[in-house]
């Protein structure tokens, strides 16, 4: 299972964590199960069961963490690019790769960095006229949440909520 997807109270999407902090957050009532799997999870004398969440939302409302805009890392780059070489399409030994280098002026941001595989970032080193075959751009926060959710087994579940 690669994680639980968190709600705020007002059902907008927060995070993804483990499952077993999500146990904990509904045992100690701090959130609710809105979707859960078939299997169940319990303590050793069987006083507390549970089953294994997918979906849950928390009983108090926490402030969004970005409501404006995607924040810029690497990591949400690798999401952007859908962890494919910018360069040549492959999806092995990927590094981050900037358009314009930083030793010529350019920023680590969403509209500089691309991801690269590293024959073709070495390939490329120190110059500015290699043109990745994707315009670089800031994602909005529904298609970085897509994306994520997309090359995870999370794929799908959210679906349900907006039907």
């Amino acid at each position: 299972m690669s994680g639980v997807v968190v709600l705020n109270l007002d059902y907008t999407y927060l995070n993804t964590i483990n499952w077993r902090k999500a146990v904990t957050y509904v045992v100690n009532n701090k959130a609710e199960i809105v979707k859960a799997m078939d299997k169940e999870i319990s303590n050793i004398d069987k006083s507390v069961v549970v089953n294994l969440p997918l979906v849950i939302r928390l009983l108090r409302l926490v402030k969004g963490i970005f409501t404006k805009k995607v924040p810029f890392t690497y990591k949400n780059v690798y999401i952007r690019d859908e962890y494919t070489c910018q360069y040549c399409g492959g999806h092995n030994d990927l590094t981050i790769d900037h358009v314009t280098p930083r030793s010529l002026g350019g920023k680590s941001s969403f509209t500089n960095c691309v991801v690269a595989c590293r024959p073709c970032n070495n390939n490329k080193g120190n110059k500015a006229h290699i043109i990745p075959r994707r315009r670089p751009y800031t994602p909005s926060i529904m298609e970085l949440l897509e994306k994520k959710f997309k090359r995870s087994e999370l794929n799908g579940i959210l679906d349900y909520l907006w039907d």
